[in-house]
């Protein structure tokens, strides 16, 4: 709820409802049901891990055609791999990412790589 809470500090639009699921859940057919039945222009989502991964592949091929948003923890460069094409259009959050274009973040990056043998990640 702590991520909700944040984005809607912000958002100055009217919500359409919000829509909350079981920890582990991996169906989202009843979920994206209620999103395409609210009238919303667009879907804010905090889902971490395989539920976000559930989720997004199942919003993909429900035709639901609102625009997506999610922070860092449900949309990390992991997720995206596995949910592939279904990311396309998604809008991410996060207050980092290893593509950030500056010196010091292009040293850390290689630095963890070297270190530790894989990308960093939140």
């Amino acid at each position: 709820k702590d991520a909700l809470t944040g984005y809607k500090r912000m958002y100055s639009g009217e919500l359409a409802g919000e829509i909350y699921t079981k920890l582990g859940q991996t169906d989202y057919a009843a979920e994206i049901a209620q999103i395409r039945a609210s009238g919303a222009d667009s879907v804010y989502f905090f889902l971490p891990g395989g539920m976000g991964i559930s989720f997004l592949k199942q919003y993909a091929d429900s035709g639901v055609d609102l625009p997506v948003v999610g922070p860092a923890f449900s949309f990390d460069q992991g997720i995206l791999q596995a949910v592939g094409k279904a990311a396309l259009g998604i809008k991410n959050t996060s207050q980092w990412n290893k593509d950030i274009d500056n010196a010091a973040n292009a040293a850390f990056v290689a630095d963890f790589q070297a270190k530790y043998d894989r990308l960093p990640s939140l």
